[in-house]
């Protein structure tokens, strides 16, 4: 049967498409101040009337806030994605649009005909981004000719759909574990469980009053008697259990005693597994404790033993300083005492020369070597150098390189020997005392 000539009776809404859908309303938001988005459906007809909506697809759109009949939907944009999304799956065809309403709008009618180009029998889905009713998000529209009694052309209009939501087994399992990971952490899973208990309790609540407001309604004649939602409605009241029944009653106290044993054993466990964790983490806190203790006392110990180490040390280098000051200062002392005793020497040999030259100038040269020769047994340890013009040339001092011809008289002699003198004690190294 050709799409044109499908009856509309149920629209499916997969949970993808309203996962879409809410993400093109929130990316829109941030970035513009449109109050609805626009966009295409995509899906597939089944048998009996039934519409599978199982993708969809964002299309560019704006509208004039004050002039509602100025709109803009970019269609060769359209036109594109339908291509490459048939090119993904060719199954799914253009089956109508949608719109964050969230109720219908006045150029709706105008927007559905340019999408009837793509698909004759276009099917409009309103989807509220944020409902504040609890029930179905979706409300689902075909337009239809309205024939007036006046006599005047007919004219479009929308006519109401039902719709549900309704997604495979491998869809259902994926959407599952999305909202498993947007869920907040904090909370329990026995308070999630009871948080959608009392939803759904509300939304329980909410569908019988609009029960007993319809059958008020017909009641009082407001409403004609439809006996198809009569018969619907005895199915539903034959649902219920017969409270009046003693075994009923007992039953209900019986499985809500156990019901509540279980909770009662599981909150002790839990506030025994809670005080647990709080002796355990007080004893951790101790030992942590006692720890940073025993670290600060070894860091304490550790710092006074440097510490009585570098006194110890220093005042070793100080004691080794102190004995090397003083053996210098010795050494010095006995250099000194050394040069005046050499000195003393030398006086003593120069007076000794002058007595005995007055009396025997031949005896003179002896003199000078037994002095040199009793000075080099008594400072054996002195040993003496001469300059490269002295004209020894190095020789050892003994009276017997001494030569008579050199010294013309005692004077002379007596002032060679003290110039040598000098010359020995200002060339000599000292090697030790």
């Amino acid at each position: 049967m050709p799409p044109s000539d499908v009856v509309v009776n149920k629209v499916i809404v997969h949970p993808l498409v309203l996962l879409s859908v809410v993400d093109h309303f929130n990316r829109m938001g941030k970035i513009g101040n449109q109050k609805r988005v626009v966009g295409v459906l995509l899906g597939c007809w089944r048998a009996k009337g039934v519409l599978d909506v199982s993708n969809s697809f964002a299309v560019p759109f704006d509208e004039d806030d004050k002039e509602k009949s100025v709109w803009f939907l970019d269609h060769d944009y359209l036109e594109n994605m339908y291509a490459m999304f048939k090119k993904v799956n060719a199954r799914e065809r253009v089956v109508g649009w949608y719109h964050t309403g969230p109720k219908l709008h006045q150029n709706d009618i105008a927007i559905n005909e340019l999408i009837r180009r793509y698909c004759p029998n276009s099917v409009l889905v309103i989807i509220d981004a944020k409902p504040k009713d609890l029930g179905l998000p979706t409300e689902a529209y075909h337009a239809v000719e309205e024939v007036h009694d006046d006599g005047t052309p007919t004219s479009k209009t929308f006519e109401h759909v039902p719709s549900e939501i309704g997604a495979e087994e491998a869809e259902e399992v994926g959407v599952e574990h999305l909202l498993r990971d947007i869920k907040d952490t904090t909370v329990g899973s026995l308070s999630q469980k009871i948080t959608n208990q009392l939803m759904g309790l509300k939304g329980l609540n909410q569908q019988l009053r609009n029960i007993q407001k319809y059958l008020v309604k017909v009641g009082n004649d407001q409403l004609p008697v439809n006996h198809q939602i009569v018969y619907q409605l005895q199915d539903i009241l034959n649902l219920l259990p017969d409270i009046t029944h003693d075994n009923f009653t007992d039953t209900l106290y019986i499985k809500t005693n156990d019901q509540m044993l279980v909770v009662y054993l599981a909150s002790l466990v839990r506030s025994i597994i809670a005080l647990h964790n709080l002796i355990n983490n007080k004893l951790t806190n101790r030992d942590a404790e006692e720890g940073k203790k025993e670290e600060g006392k070894d860091k304490k110990d550790k710092e006074n033993k440097e510490l009585k180490e570098g006194k110890d040390g220093k005042k070793d280098k100080d004691e080794k300083e102190g004995e090397k000051k003083e053996k210098s200062k010795d050494e010095k002392k006995n250099r000194f005492r050394l040069r005046w005793a050499f000195f003393a020497q030398v006086a003593a040999s120069d007076k000794e020369v002058r007595i005995r030259s007055d009396h025997n100038a031949d005896a003179s040269l002896e003199i000078v070597g037994e002095w040199l020769k009793e000075m080099r047994s008594k400072y054996h340890s002195v040993h003496y150098t001469f300059n490269a013009s002295d004209p020894l040339r190095r020789e050892e001092l003994s009276p017997t390189h001494w030569p008579l011809e050199r010294f013309k008289d005692v004077i002379a002699m007596k002032e060679e020997a003290l110039r040598l003198a000098r010359e020995i004690w200002a060339d000599y190294v000292f090697v030790s005392f």
